[in-house]
């Protein structure tokens, strides 16, 4: 009976990744030009999103855009003058600033995107976007997350504190990898309406856990991050899913920790009898 119960149970785990995996590949994504390819021109001479060199996309206190289509080196890809990264998906990704440990309140530098379409009211959706820490950076950070809101949202505003993101990097994981693409990501209930999507450090110097790294220039006492192919697809399907594996199991199930990073621990009861 334990290996039963150990097969069923590895089942129905294999159909619930196979149901988020699914609903990933049939649901639309709904961030517009969300690996940065769509560009208005080349990032030569000055990388800023905000000139919109990456189109749909806007950012603050000079947000980056790199690009393999730029002949200037400091925004090129793989190399640029944050350091040596290929892009997750195709060519192109942001680049932003998420800490300078100054006595500035906050030091963030933050990129939005207007959704193809509002999110619906009482439904779920899955929402990821690749980081990665560049060479130039001293300092690595925990903090790194989204927020959806229905009206873009001003630097000023995040500046008072005045949000908290939806989704967030684990509070125990250290974004510090100079190497590899590290995924956030996690599940959002949507209130209805939210149509702009924010990415960065919402939170000021004081309440940044950051870690000292070195391997830079002292000029280069920041935390600076690319990104890459950002997603919000909707996802209730993968909810359905956990309900039915909870209606078919005899005993108690629990899977942690959600949102995960990959891992999931999946947890049952045997009564005594089995």
């Amino acid at each position: 009976l334990p290996s039963l119960k150990s097969h069923i149970m590895k089942t129905l785990v294999y159909k619930l990744l196979l149901s988020l995996y699914m609903s990933k590949l049939i649901s639309q994504n709904l961030v517009p030009n969300y690996s940065f390819e769509v560009r208005s021109s080349c990032p030569n001479g000055v990388g800023g999103i905000s000139l919109h060199f990456a189109t749909s996309w806007d950012g603050w206190d000079s947000a980056d855009y790199f690009s393999s289509c730029s002949t200037d080196s400091q925004y090129s890809v793989p190399q640029n003058i944050a350091g040596y990264q290929q892009a997750f998906t195709d060519t192109s990704y942001a680049g932003i600033l998420l800490y300078v440990p100054t006595t500035n309140p906050v030091s963030s530098e933050f990129i939005q995107v207007q959704l193809i379409d509002s999110l619906a009211k009482a439904h779920y959706y899955c929402v990821s976007f690749y980081v990665n820490l560049a060479d130039s950076s001293n300092y690595a950070i925990q903090n790194f997350g989204a927020y959806f809101s229905e009206n873009a949202i001003t630097l000023a505003e995040i500046e008072n504190g005045s949000f908290i993101p939806q989704i967030e990097n684990f509070a125990d994981s250290m974004l510090n990898d100079k190497v590899n693409w590290k995924e956030i990501s996690g599940y959002y209930y949507a209130n209805g309406g939210e149509k702009f999507l924010t990415i960065g450090n919402f939170y000021n110097n004081a309440n940044t856990v950051s870690q000292y790294i070195g391997g830079a220039s002292s000029f280069y006492n920041v935390a600076y991050y690319f990104i890459d192919d950002v997603s919000v697809v909707q996802c209730d399907s993968l909810f359905t899913s956990i309900n039915n594996i909870t209606a078919l199991a005899e005993n108690q199930i629990r899977l942690y920790p959600n949102p995960n990073a990959g891992n999931i621990t999946l947890e049952y009861q045997l009564s005594e009898s089995e």
